[in-house]
């Protein structure tokens, strides 16, 4: 007779680091390799092959990144006005860009950004559902291909695709919250270093992409409003106490930025920005589309991003959790 398969207890240790690399190598094996092919489709694929190269120009002939008249010459672009110098994936990209040729070094560095993800979520994953459990191994998983990254590396918003510090950060806010209320100094190391991650990994979400950091803040606040209902005393004390340090870690993070904008702001040199006359029920101006349609169907490569980001990489994901969810008993919490 057969014996039935039954899965380990606990996954091996070294499951989850191969098993994100293996997906994420699945995901631009396409690409990878093949002269020509890279990773994503649309009008955003050229901009960023364009902000890549002149990070790349910037860094190596000293130039500030933050105007160029390579742009509507010659009254040339603000880069910092217009798009807040959201470089950290490109700087990040660089040694890689240095290394293989164009456009051959844009789905290798896709494929180190998935696994970036995917590694920077476990140790979120293991602190909510276990050191090692299965729970832990299917949520990393999961997070490494979700839809969101896929589809902003499908659309070549490799940027926004970036989502290394977000798990980080999300960590600090729940470390932050158990270690109120210890009997440890608040002065401590122990105490103060996951108000510092929360803080510093926030800032670098914003200089990553600037509404991933406004909206990590925001979803931050509400989670703290939550939160505040539950400890009483000193813990309640502590945990304002270790959210304001985190806020100030976060801003001294970004306070160039935040200085820097302001000051063009003032200037009228930042598009966009609300009429401060208009009433609160005025209809927004209208927005002239400025990006020509012929600039649209380009060598497009859809027909082999669609499968290699979605069908394939889905297909063994789908399997994965329909082998899991029979195993559902087992992904128990673990410490």
């Amino acid at each position: 007779m057969l014996r039935i398969f039954r899965l380990p207890r606990r996954p091996p240790r070294w499951a989850i680091p191969v098993v994100v690399v293996a997906l994420c190598v699945l995901a631009v094996s396409g690409a990878v390799g093949q002269s020509g092919r890279v990773i994503g489709d649309g009008v955003d694929l050229y901009g960023t092959f364009w902000f890549y190269w002149w990070i790349d120009h910037c860094l190596r002939t000293g130039t500030d990144p933050s105007f160029t008249d390579m742009m509507f010459h010659p009254l040339g672009k603000d880069i910092f006005a217009h798009t807040g110098n959201n470089f950290v994936d490109a700087v990040l990209a660089w040694p890689i860009q240095a290394i293989l040729p164009y456009p051959d070094y844009q789905p290798v560095w896709v494929g180190i950004v998935l696994v970036g993800n995917g590694l920077t979520f476990w140790p979120l994953a293991r602190h909510v559902l276990g050191r090692q459990s299965w729970a832990t191994f299917l949520a990393t998983m999961l997070w490494t291909i979700q839809p969101y990254t896929l589809f902003e590396c499908m659309t070549g918003r490799l940027t926004q695709a970036m989502v290394w510090w977000v798990p980080l950060a999300v960590l600090g806010f729940l470390r932050t919250g158990e270690s109120a209320g210890g009997s440890a100094s608040a002065w401590s190391w122990h105490r103060l270093r996951w108000p510092l991650l929360m803080g510093v990994m926030t800032g670098l979400s914003a200089w990553t992409y600037w509404f991933l950091g406004y909206f990590l803040v925001l979803g931050f606040a509400w989670l703290a409003t939550v939160t505040l209902v539950q400890p009483e005393g000193r813990g309640r004390l502590q945990l304002v106490w270790g959210w304001l340090l985190a806020g100030l870690a976060c801003l001294v993070v970004v306070a160039p930025g935040l200085y820097a904008m302001a000051t063009a702001a003032d200037t009228g040199s930042v598009p966009g920005l609300a009429d401060p006359t208009a009433g609160l029920f005025d209809l927004p101006r209208t927005l002239g589309n400025n990006v020509a349609q012929t600039l649209h169907g380009i060598v497009l490569m859809e027909r082999h991003g669609q499968p290699q980001l979605t069908t394939l990489t889905w297909i063994l994901g789908a399997a994965v959790a329909m082998g899991f969810g029979r195993q559902r008993g087992r992904c128990r919490r673990r410490r």
